[in-house]
């Protein structure tokens, strides 16, 4: 998603407003303007960052947040994973930027983390509210409710009261254990089946292939809302059966597979675009790819 001017919104401050971005070359990227809310987005499996303003990769926080450009630039919170003094775990947030000033603070956990060590944001958890002091900084430990499942990473990011959204955070490791509560009953409602929204899906889906154009492999995944038969299989685009990847039993979830670009004798096919068609029970969808050898 590209983004060359002022005032726009992705997403929104509630969970129901967030979009899913996923399986392209790109999140959200800010080219140009300021004010673009970027917020309770999913936005994971791409290629590049979650959110990169002058899509020049991480821009680093500077001192004050004195910096301009797309975005103004806006500094992201630090994490860091501490123990607190009753021998728990909690995430330590701090933030320096503007002087007295209220920022929206939003975290999300992800399977896994750009190789920036920069995270993306795919799964919201809340959002929190928070003021900087005379000098520019806030500085708070918080937790997220209920176990976020082993080897996750959390990540957040920071919005201004004009709306700029700052690119997402560092990742930090949190391992799988249970991080102290102290958040409102509103916070523990906005994410009380968070694990469970990375288990199982709400509808059947077949998602774009990544990366495309490939060569020579790429992945597809699909989403089961429930245990299903699935049949996944590679067509020519004029209906000649290719490869059959999966014909199997396959749990509620979400479910990836790969194709090496051969068929069914293991011999490579050629450059062009291919269908791929998932069943699943009475469930049917067909996407395309392009093969570039």
């Amino acid at each position: 998603m590209k983004i060359y001017a002022s005032n726009n919104t992705i997403g929104g401050i509630n969970r129901s407003m967030g979009n899913t971005i996923a399986f392209n070359a790109g999140g959200v990227n800010v080219y140009s303007g300021a004010g673009n809310a970027i917020l309770s987005n999913s936005i994971f499996s791409i290629s590049g960052l979650g959110i990169d303003l002058n899509v020049d990769g991480v821009t680093p926080n500077d001192a004050g947040d004195g910096d301009t450009g797309p975005n103004n630039l806006q500094n992201f919170p630090v994490l860091t994973v501490v123990t607190t003094s009753e021998g728990k775990k909690a995430l330590h947030v701090a933030l320096n930027s503007a002087p007295n000033t209220a920022f929206t603070l939003q975290f999300f956990a992800n399977r896994s983390c750009d190789p920036s060590n920069h995270g993306e944001g795919e799964l919201f958890l809340l959002s929190r509210q928070v003021t900087t002091d005379g000098s520019g900084n806030a500085d708070f430990q918080i937790a997220i409710p209920r176990q976020v499942p082993a080897a996750f990473y959390l990540t957040a990011t920071a919005t201004d009261p004009n709306g700029n959204t700052s690119e997402v955070s560092q990742c930090a490791h949190i391992a799988g254990f249970s991080i102290i509560v102290e958040d409102t009953e509103a916070d523990l409602d906005k994410a009380a089946s968070a694990e469970e929204s990375f288990a199982i899906p709400e509808q059947f889906a077949l998602l774009q292939n990544h990366p495309n154009p490939f060569n020579p492999e790429t992945e597809i995944r699909f989403a089961l809302p429930q245990a299903s038969h699935v049949v996944l299989k590679i067509f020519t685009m004029i209906g000649e059966e290719i490869r059959t990847l999966v014909d199997e039993q396959r749990e509620a979830g979400y479910h990836s597979v790969n194709w090496d670009g051969k068929d069914e004798n293991g011999h490579p096919v050629a450059s062009g675009v291919y269908l791929y068609q998932l069943r699943a029970g009475s469930f049917s969808q067909v996407q395309k790819m392009n093969l570039l050898r």
